[in-house]
């Protein structure tokens, strides 16, 4: 949450001001705040506390340490608690409880993978041995039947030859059922761990503030799809979406009102995508990206349309009013040949001329030309996604 100090405080609590302070104490106040919430941004979920409770707690240290505010284990209300009075060690001790906990679950989840790695190795050794005794028998019985081959004797060829299809078929069959119970075992180790691993990854995966998909998540799923549309051709469309006046938001209404703004657009963006394949993101500060298997302008620009049209509609509550929010968005659809960095900044000059029409507008880029593509590319280098390892 970008909350800090100096900016409106949506509780009653008041403000102590900096006298007495002098500007590096008042900035090292101010990093004590920051870190706080920084922490409370990136939790792991602990089986007593969600992920949002412990943000909660963070930002309440936050709140008590650099404003006064009641201390997390108290419900006093009235005066703002004095700088010489808060609970510096009690913050201390929550931080370093939270952070060896999460240790200890990490710890945990890295030891229980190892365990299940371990029993796949283990397993798959016992079937290597299972097999080895089988090929022994195999190659017993094959020399078996080379040399009846050599005999005169049919009658001898017929007999080893029945005899080796025996041991052939018995020794599949026994193999079959050894990596059967194999893979059972492992199969029930692996799902024992499944869901602890996918919530640790879509946690990592996920913006603390939005709970769209955060910005690594967002370059990688950018990456894959202009690999799938040079491959094979697969359409997809991008939006670049960005709330207008999003600052004079902050500043009006506090900092925790463009954070339910940006917390309800998020949510308003992910509940109007359809298909599986469709991605929501946070691409930064108050700017969120859209993609979307699109392959025609009408239909980019309709749902461009009606993305907008949802941004306007959100009810914020602030300060006993309501808030109405209204978003510039760039729409780019991929072009054959173009890479990530190309593409987004396609949709970026598309949002720019929103902006500049007056925003609360929908633009569709232009079509990159060929010779523009060859132009940015000379003959020998890199493309630029590559060389640059980021959107920008």
């Amino acid at each position: 949450m970008p909350w800090r100090r100096s900016r409106d405080e949506p509780t009653p609590v008041a403000e102590e001001g900096p006298a007495g302070l002098d500007p590096a104490s008042d900035a090292a106040l101010d990093l004590v705040g920051d870190i706080l919430r920084g922490l409370g941004e990136h939790v792991v979920e602990l089986g007593d506390l969600d992920a949002d409770a412990i943000r909660s707690r963070f930002e309440e240290w936050a709140r008590h340490l650099l404003v006064g505010a009641p201390a997390p284990e108290h419900s006093e209300t009235g005066a703002a608690v004095p700088l010489a009075q808060r609970d510096w060690a009690g913050a201390r001790r929550f931080t370093l409880d939270q952070h060896h906990r999460e240790f200890l679950q990490v710890r945990r989840s890295i030891g229980d993978l190892r365990d299940a790695i371990w029993a796949f190795i283990h397993g798959l050794g016992e079937a290597l041995v299972d097999d080895r005794a089988n090929d022994v028998l195999l190659r017993e019985q094959m020399d078996r039947v080379r040399r009846a081959v050599d005999s005169p004797s049919t009658e001898e060829i017929r007999r080893e030859a029945i005899a080796a299809v025996g041991v052939m078929g018995r020794a599949l069959a026994d193999r079959n059922r050894q990596q059967r119970r194999h893979f059972e075992s492992l199969g029930e180790r692996v799902r024992e761990l499944r869901t602890e691993l996918e919530t640790a990854r879509a946690e990592m995966e996920r913006d603390g503030l939005t709970q769209l998909y955060n910005r690594a998540a967002l370059d990688e799923h950018l990456r894959r799809v202009v690999d799938l549309g040079n491959a094979f051709g697969h359409p997809a469309c991008l939006y670049l979406v960005d709330v207008d006046h999003f600052k004079w938001v902050n500043d009006t209404f506090g900092h925790p009102v463009g954070d339910e703004v940006l917390r309800q657009m998020g949510a308003a963006l992910e509940r109007e995508l359809r298909r599986s394949e469709d991605f929501a993101g946070r691409y930064g500060g108050d700017e969120m990206v859209v993609v979307v298997s699109e392959d025609t302008a009408d239909r980019a620009l309709a749902l461009g349309e009606r993305l907008a049209e949802i941004v306007r509609g959100l009810d914020i509550q602030g300060g006993g009013e309501t808030v109405r929010v209204t978003a510039s968005i760039g729409v780019a659809l991929l072009a054959p040949g173009e890479d990530v960095v190309g593409w987004v900044e396609r949709a970026d000059r598309a949002l720019y001329d929103a902006k500049q029409a007056g925003r609360d507008r929908v633009r569709l880029a232009e079509a990159p030309s060929r010779s523009r593509r060859q132009e940015s590319e000379p003959e020998g280098k890199a493309p630029a996604a590559e060389r640059e390892g980021s959107l920008r």
